[in-house]
């Protein structure tokens, strides 16, 4: 709907799937401000990405997460110049590394207001072990450009709670 604008400064981050305006979030943690600082020799056990829901679909969604490998900024990405380009569906439901269903039953999260979670162990480790660039993820519905409008909305950090702050929680052994 607003291709140039750029939305980092919302208290909402959405993934919308319709016909004519599909919504992505692009989020990234900052590891070096671990405390304590996780070691470059530690081995990650689990890392959970966790999203607080504020608004879920009318209809069981699947939710992509996607690693990224190029850079952008929060206060200039729009839909125009984001790294994966333009195009639906893409990257591929094959490149995800996580995947999870929000919405109506019978899905993994049906209920707002509560935190919906991605495993991202292996890419916390890449980033850990310095193999891939922190560059954080893209979220999208799996399904985008559908006839049906549907829609999932997250607070962000912007909205200052944190009871419902974005979190990646990893667990690791040095």
């Amino acid at each position: 709907g607003s291709p140039n604008a750029n939305k980092g400064g919302n208290s909402a981050m959405e993934v919308r799937a319709s016909i004519s305006e599909n919504r992505r979030v692009y989020l990234r943690f900052d590891l070096s401000l671990c405390s304590p600082a996780v070691p470059s020799t530690a081995v990650v056990i689990d890392a959970q990405l966790d999203l607080f829901a504020t608004q879920i679909a009318a209809e069981c969604r699947t939710v992509d997460v996607f690693l990224l490998t190029t850079s952008w900024a929060e206060g200039s990405i729009t839909w125009n110049n984001q790294p994966v380009g333009t195009t639906p569906n893409d990257p591929p439901q094959s490149q995800r590394s996580a995947f999870t269903t929000i919405g109506d039953p019978p899905c993994t999260y049906e209920t707002e207001d509560a935190y919906a979670s991605w495993t991202l162990t292996a890419d916390a480790q890449s980033f850990v072990n310095g193999t891939a660039v922190n560059y954080g993820w893209l979220l999208r519905d799996d399904n985008e450009n559908g006839g049906t409008t549907y829609l999932t909305s997250f607070s962000t950090s912007e909205e200052n709670s944190a009871a419902r702050a974005p979190r990646l929680v990893i667990t690791y052994r040095p």
